[in-house]
């Protein structure tokens, strides 16, 4: 009776968004690998995977969250010993090696350690209402940076920063100074600065960067090397026009132009096909998506419930905002997926996770007996 009762206060229409939006991601997984045997079969293994997905995320919905938030730190640790094996049993795929294969299934456990971040950092603000700069800050910070240093060593730099929004996000929901927390951005800023001066980045990534610097008057050995992912996502972008070129009709994408279309630059295949208006109505039910997430966040009292939720937000929101960023060339390529649109059954699993947590909170009204406010 109690589950029924709970299933009522279920957020149905940000469930069925997000499976929208999943549907939205197999139909442009599919335009997108239609030219290269390499990619075929990504758009069927996509949708195959949406049942175990949602196996995982009636897990993480029907088992009351408070219930997860003693394991809580479990969890993270459970997710750094994968990250921990990858040196040494890790697949290594392009150049890196940020896969574990278990009977022949591959996944990536920097997907997994988004979410077991954000478990860390709502259980460690709790019981801390008014953190101080060592509790608000530093501490948390150390929980952040163990993770970003191995995924960096992957290496991944994309999903090691992603965790940094999270973090701040997370610290600040949970009452930690603003200035403290612009002082260590501006520290944070000061040492990538400081890293690319001293050559400390890896090759490849410093030519990204010169190349994205560089992007309005590239040279044409830059166009042919590290400027070529850059060039051709922003003209699928700009060949959409107003209105696209049609579903599975976006000449980049159809003769292999466009390089990682299906994962890392799935948004230019949306924007060449479907154009300006296709692109806003897509970013829209994204952002709505995310709003309502952080709906749920704001109307939950329970400490960790709105911690847990408002990181989940966040991730969703941080991850988009990178993904289209770097497809329209306002920040340099880093090689993001888009979760639920991107190929990737890792991202897909760990993402409904996250949603059942959140849709969790929201149907879950746990009683709280402080003057707290929201």
């Amino acid at each position: 009776m109690k589950l029924k009762e709970d299933l009522k206060e279920l957020d149905w229409h940000v469930l069925l968004l997000a499976y929208l939006l999943v549907g939205f991601g197999v139909l442009f997984i599919h335009s997108a690998t239609q030219a290269g045997s390499e990619f075929a079969g990504q758009a069927e293994r996509q949708g195959l995977f949406l049942l175990p997905a949602t196996l995982v995320l009636a897990f993480f919905l029907l088992v009351p969250y408070t219930r997860f938030e003693r394991l809580s730190f479990r969890i993270y640790g459970a997710c750094l010993f994968l990250l921990l094996l990858l040196p040494f049993a890790g697949v290594s795929l392009n150049n890196a090696r940020r896969w574990l294969s278990v009977g022949g299934i591959l996944f990536q456990p920097s997907e997994f350690m988004k979410l077991g971040l954000v478990f860390a950092l709502a259980r460690w603000f709790r019981p801390r209402s008014s953190p101080d700069q060592w509790q608000g800050l530093v501490i948390p910070g150390l929980i952040t940076l163990a993770p970003m240093i191995l995924i960096v060593k992957e290496p991944d730099l994309s999903s090691a920063l992603v965790l940094v929004p999270v973090l701040f996000g997370v610290c600040y929901a949970a009452g930690a100074k603003g200035r403290w927390l612009s002082a260590v951005l501006l520290i944070g800023l000061l040492l990538f600065g400081v890293l690319y001066a001293t050559g400390s980045l890896k090759s490849y990534q410093v030519d990204r960067i010169q190349a994205w610097w560089s992007q309005t008057d590239m040279p044409k050995e830059m166009r042919l090397g590290a400027g070529y992912h850059l060039r051709q996502s922003l003209i699928a972008i700009g060949s959409g026009g107003i209105r696209g070129e049609g579903y599975m009709q976006g000449l980049q994408n159809v003769y292999d132009f466009l390089p990682y279309r299906s994962t890392d630059f799935i948004f230019s295949v949306i924007a060449e096909e479907t154009g300006f208006v296709g692109s806003v109505f897509f970013l829209f039910l994204y952002g709505l998506f995310v709003f309502l997430l952080l709906g749920i966040a704001a109307r939950t009292r329970e400490r960790f419930g709105r911690l847990l939720s408002t990181g989940v937000a966040l991730l969703f929101a941080t991850e988009l905002f990178v993904h289209v960023a770097v497809c329209s060339g306002v920040m340099p390529p880093t090689g993001l997926t888009l979760p639920f649109i991107s190929y990737g059954r890792s991202s897909l699993v760990t993402h409904f996770a996250a949603l059942g947590l959140v849709l969790n909170v929201g149907m879950r009204r746990v009683r709280v007996l402080t003057p707290e406010a929201y």
